[in-house]
C-alpha cells in the first residue's frame, strides 16, 4: 500500500507540474511571447516604412496613396505593413476618413513607437503641416535611435565577451586544476573531469549561445503571416481544395495532371537545388554532413582507427583526428567558404548600390532614360552586380515594365537591406513621375545601413579579440598542464616500481586519460570560442565556422607536435 501511495503520489505531482507549466505556457507565457515578437517587428520596421512614405511623398504622392501602396508591400516589409493595411481597410471597408483610420490603428497597435509616430502625423495632418518635411525629419529621429540602440548592443557585446571569459576560459580551467589535485589525493577520479568537459561544457555553450541570441536578434525584417498565407495560396489550383470542381476529383484526366505538376515541380526542386544551396548555405550541411560520416566509416573499416575508448586514450590525437576532426572539416568547410563567398558579395552590393543609384538619379533628373542609364552604370560597375545592371537592362528593353524588373532583382538578390530599397523604386516607378527623388531617398536610407553595419564592425572587433585571447589562453594553459605535469607523472610512474611506492600521487591518476581529456577539453573550447565569435560579429553561427575551423586546426596541430 505505501508503493502504491508513492506511486500515486508520484503520478499525480507529475501531472500538476505538467499541467501547470502547460497552462503557464498557453495563457501566459506564449501571448505575451507573440506579442513581444509582433511589436519588436513593427518597430523594427517602422524605419524602413518611414522611408517608404518618404520617397513616395518626395516623388509627388498623396499621404493616403503612400500608405495603400505601403499595405501590400507585406511580403517585404512584414508586419508593418499590416498595421497600415489597417489604415487602408479602416478607410476602403468602412468608409472612415483618414484621421479616424489613423486613430483607430494607433490605439490598437502594440508598438508604442509607432503609437508615437502616428501620434506626430495626425497632428501634422490635422494642423495642415508639410508631410513630405515631417518623414524627413522622422527618418532622422529613427536614424539616431537605430544608432542609440546599436550602441547599447555593442555595450552588451562587451558584458558577453566578459561573460564568455568567466564561463569558457577561467572556469573550465579552475575546475580542470582543482579536480586534477583531488584526484591526485584520492578525492575523484577521472570521470567527474570527463563529465565536466563532455557533458557540463557543451550544454553550457547551447545555453550560452541561447544567451547570446536573446541579447543580439538578428536585425532582419520578416515577411507578414498574412503574406507567407497569400504566397502559399499561389500555384495551388483553384486557391485551395475547395475552390475545385467536385466533378474533377474522380477524372482520369486531373489526376494525370496533377501528377504531372508534382513530377514538374520535383523536376524543378532538384534542378534548382544547388542553386537553392548557394543561396542558403546552411543547407549545405545537408550535402556535407554524409560525406564526414562516409570519411570517419571508411576510417574504421580501412582499419587506421578504432572507435572503441582504449583506442582513443592510447592515441588521442590520431583517433580524434580521423573521427570527429576531419569529418567535421568535411563538413563544415565548403557551408563555411559558400557563406563567406555569399557575405562577400553582399557587402560589395551594399557597398556599391548607393553609388549606383545616385547615378541613376542624375541621370534621370537629366532627361536620360531609365533604360539608357542602367546601360550606363552596368558598363561602370564591377563584380556581380554589373552582371546584374545588366540583366534588369535587358528586362527594362524586353519586357518594357522596369517595375517588375526592379521586383525580379530583388529576388535574384536576398540582401535585407536592398529588398525595401528595390521596392521602393518599384512601387515609386508606377505611381510618380518623380523617379529621381525616389532614388535619391532609396540610396540615402542604403547608405544609412551601410554605415551602422561598418560601425558595428568596428566596435566589436575588441569583443572578438577578447574572445579568441581567451581561447588562446585556455590552449596555453592546457598545454603547459599536459608537458609540465602529465608528461612527468608518467615518467615518474614508468621509471621504476620503486618511484611509484615513493610517490603514490603518481599512480592515483591515469596520465593517459587526462591527456585525452586535456586534448578534448581544448578542442571543445576552440570550437565553442570561434562560434561565438561569428556571433558577436554577424550574429550568425555560420559566420563562426571559418573562426571555429581555425582554432581547431589549431589545437589539433599543437597536441600533434606535442
Amino acid at each position: 500500500m505505501e508503493t502504491v501511495m508513492w506511486a500515486v503520489l508520484a503520478i499525480s505531482s507529475i501531472a500538476i507540474v505538467c499541467g501547470g507549466v502547460t497552462w503557464g505556457w498557453v495563457v501566459h507565457y506564449r501571448p505575451r511571447r507573440l506579442v513581444s515578437t509582433r511589436r519588436s517587428e513593427i518597430e523594427l520596421g517602422l524605419p524602413s516604412a518611414i522611408t517608404f512614405l518618404y520617397a513616395m511623398s518626395g516623388g509627388g504622392v498623396d499621404i493616403i496613396t503612400s500608405i495603400n501602396a505601403l499595405a501590400d508591400e507585406k511580403a517585404v516589409y512584414g508586419e508593418i505593413a499590416d498595421e497600415f493595411d489597417l489604415i487602408a481597410r479602416e478607410m476602403e471597408l468602412f468608409g472612415n476618413d483618414l484621421h479616424t483610420a489613423i486613430e483607430n490603428t494607433r490605439d490598437r497597435t502594440p508598438s508604442e513607437a509607432l503609437q508615437q509616430f502616428l501620434t506626430n502625423l495626425l497632428g501634422v495632418l490635422e494642423s495642415g503641416g508639410d508631410v513630405s518635411r515631417f518623414l524627413g525629419e522622422a527618418i532622422d529621429e529613427q536614424t539616431e535611435t537605430a544608432m542609440q540602440k546599436q550602441e547599447t548592443f555593442v555595450e552588451r557585446l562587451g558584458l558577453i565577451s566578459e561573460v564568455f571569459i568567466a564561463g569558457f576560459v577561467a572556469g573550465p580551467l579552475f575546475l580542470i586544476i582543482t579536480l586534477l589535485v583531488l584526484g591526485l589525493l584520492g578525492g575523484v577520479s577521472a570521470l567527474e573531469i570527463a563529465v565536466v568537459i563532455y557533458i557540463v561544457l557543451p550544454l553550457s555553450a547551447v545555453g550560452f549561445f541561447l544567451f547570446v541570441d536573446l541579447f543580439a536578434h538578428a536585425p532582419r525584417l520578416t515577411a507578414s503571416t498574412a503574406a507567407d498565407e497569400q504566397r502559399q495560396g499561389i500555384g495551388q489550383i483553384g486557391g485551395g481544395a475547395s475552390s475545385v470542381d467536385e466533378t474533377l476529383a474522380d477524372s482520369e484526366r486531373y489526376r494525370a495532371y496533377q501528377q504531372s505538376q508534382l513530377r514538374t515541380r520535383l523536376r524543378e526542386r532538384l534542378t534548382n537545388g544547388i542553386e537553392y544551396v548557394k543561396r542558403r548555405p546552411a543547407f549545405g550541411f545537408t550535402i556535407t554532413a554524409p560525406l564526414g560520416v562516409v570519411l570517419a566509416a571508411g576510417a574504421i573499416l580501412s582499419g587506421r582507427v578504432r572507435p572503441a575508448a582504449t583506442a582513443i586514450v592510447a592515441e588521442p590525437v590520431m583517433t580524434t583526428l580521423w573521427l570527429a576532426i576531419l569529418p567535421g572539416l568535411v563538413t563544415s568547410v565548403p557551408v563555411s567558404v559558400l557563406y563567406e563567398r555569399n557575405r562577400r558579395q553582399e557587402r560589395k552590393i551594399v557597398d556599391q548600390f548607393p553609388d549606383i543609384l545616385e547615378t541613376l538619379a542624375n541621370a534621370n533628373r537629366m532627361g536620360v532614360t531609365l533604360t539608357d542609364a542602367f546601360n550606363l552604370v552596368s558598363k561602370a560597375g564591377t563584380g556581380p552586380l554589373s552582371d546584374e545592371l545588366t540583366t534588369v537592362r535587358n528586362d527594362i528593353v524586353w519586357n518594357h515594365d522596369p517595375s517588375k524588373a526592379f521586383r525580379r532583382l530583388a529576388g535574384r538578390l536576398p540582401i535585407p537591406q536592398v529588398a525595401p530599397t528595390l521596392t521602393i523604386i518599384a512601387k515609386g516607378n508606377r505611381i510618380s513621375s518623380d523617379l529621381h527623388e525616389i532614388l535619391e531617398i532609396a540610396a540615402e536610407e542604403l547608405q544609412i545601413h551601410a554605415r551602422m553595419d561598418a560601425a558595428r564592425r568596428n566596435e566589436v572587433g575588441p569583443y572578438l579579440a577578447i574572445v579568441f585571447i581567451g581561447s588562446l589562453v585556455y590552449l596555453f594553459i592546457i598545454v603547459v598542464l599536459s608537458v609540465s605535469f602529465l608528461d612527468p607523472m608518467a615518467a615518474a610512474a614508468s621509471s621504476s616500481p620503486d618511484a611509484m611506492e615513493a610517490g603514490p600521487a603518481t599512480i592515483s591518476i591515469d596520465v593517459d586519460v587526462f591527456r585525452t581529456i586535456f586534448f578534448h577539453s581544448a578542442l571543445i573550447q576552440s570550437i565553442v570560442a570561434g562560434l561565438i565569435g561569428g556571433k558577436l560579429a554577424e550574429n550568425n553561427l555560420l559566420s563562426g565556422l571559418k573562426y571555429a575551423i581555425a582554432l581547431s586546426v589549431l589545437v589539433t596541430g599543437v597536441f600533434l607536435a606535442l
